[in-house]
């Protein structure tokens, strides 16, 4: 479980900055509560709190997470945290060896009407790179009862799940006690996760987008988005890349995290581009070049030749959860968290959403961050 935000004193603060190896060299110089020498060597974006206070909190749920998890993936997953409740899929990070309060987790997110996700967090990814054991789909306490080898696994639906095998081809059944054979490969921390109903779901797949939300650079609130998938390493994927969406909201330094929606850039990913005729090189280049403006009479009418209905209106509805969620409330702003994060080298947010109208109202959750210090 997660210990309580330790406010430390400054001799604790100075433990931790070494351990997380912030700018040793300011370390020996720090005065008492003197965050902003230890969490970054840059000018501020300006003088203003809430930017201040957003590095305050990364901070101090930093120091929980470095003093509470085992692994990296552990601690970062923790940090979701920094962001409000209503923002995220709710995660908790459970370690391997306590099993109650694994059962406990997981009923807790089938009463709140939630499906039940598992991932797994290792010492060291070398030996499971890639290859980790994960859970989706668990809908039911029948379900649960099986993980935990307390039901026949014969006797209910199967949850999701790779498709292991042993070396004699025989597929494997992750259940707990399975999972408990990795602690030799390092397993150490299983993340529960209280998933929307459907996610997952092979048959509702494309009624899913996934983004990315990063600072590129600072002044620039960046997003990557691919539609039609609920997997966030389509994102990562180079030989896809002709299938994202880029959008860039530009920052005037001296707004702090203040938008204006006719700053709001949108690059169509080639496999977009065949909606403009052969007679139209010129304009394809110039959206390759300088994008669409958005918010504009051209950049709509263009959009409805390049994507679909439900494309614009999933851009629509990112752009809103942005303007109207994230940046609701400037203790929870999601640029300034963004550009606290940044100097932990955490550089981007992951988001997944269901399609508004697909199966319910639609939704858009923070799924998990991204960066240097991730394995």
């Amino acid at each position: 479980m997660s210990k309580e935000i330790n406010t430390s004193p400054n001799h604790e603060l100075k433990i931790t900055a070494e351990k997380m190896n912030l700018h040793p060299a300011k370390v020996s110089a720090c005065e008492s509560n003197d965050l902003e020498c230890i969490i970054t060597d840059k000018e501020p974006l300006g003088s203003n709190l809430h930017i201040q206070r957003a590095r305050n909190r990364v901070f101090e749920f930093w120091y929980n997470a470095i003093e509470s998890f085992l692994t990296t993936k552990g601690k970062i997953t923790s940090m979701l945290q920094c962001f409000p409740e209503k923002l995220r899929i709710v995660q908790t990070v459970v370690n391997i060896k306590d099993k109650e309060q694994l059962r406990v987790k997981m009923a807790e997110a089938l009463q709140s009407d939630k499906e039940v996700g598992l991932r797994t967090c290792y010492k060291t990814s070398k030996k499971r790179l890639g290859n980790t054991p994960w859970v989706m789909g668990i809908s039911s306490m029948e379900q649960l009862e099986a993980f935990f080898g307390e039901r026949e696994l014969s006797s209910v639906r199967l949850w999701q799940q790779p498709n292991f095998k042993d070396k004699n081809g025989k597929r494997i059944n992750q259940t707990y006690d399975e999972w408990c054979k990795e602690k030799d490969l390092g397993l150490q921390e299983i993340i529960v996760m209280e998933n929307p109903k459907g996610l997952g779901e092979e048959t509702l797949k494309k009624d899913h987008f996934v983004f990315r939300v990063g600072l590129f650079p600072k002044n620039t609130m960046h997003i990557e988005l691919r539609d039609f998938t609920d997997q966030l390493r389509g994102v990562e994927e180079s030989v896809k890349r002709f299938q994202l969406i880029e959008i860039s909201i530009k920052i005037p330094k001296s707004h702090y995290g203040t938008f204006s929606t006719s700053d709001i850039y949108v690059f169509p990913g080639a496999s977009y581009l065949p909606g403009i005729t052969r007679k139209d090189k010129g304009l394809e280049k110039l959206i390759e070049k300088e994008g669409i403006i958005w918010n504009s009479d051209e950049g709509q009418n263009l959009a409805k030749r390049l994507f679909s209905e439900i494309t614009r209106q999933t851009i629509d509805d990112i752009l809103d959860f942005i303007f109207k969620e994230g940046c609701s409330n400037p203790n929870n702003h999601i640029y300034y968290l963004l550009y606290a994060l940044s100097e932990f080298g955490l550089e981007a947010a992951e988001f997944q959403g269901r399609h508004r109208g697909i199966k319910d109202s639609g939704w858009i959750k923070l799924y998990g961050l991204r960066g240097t210090r991730e394995k």
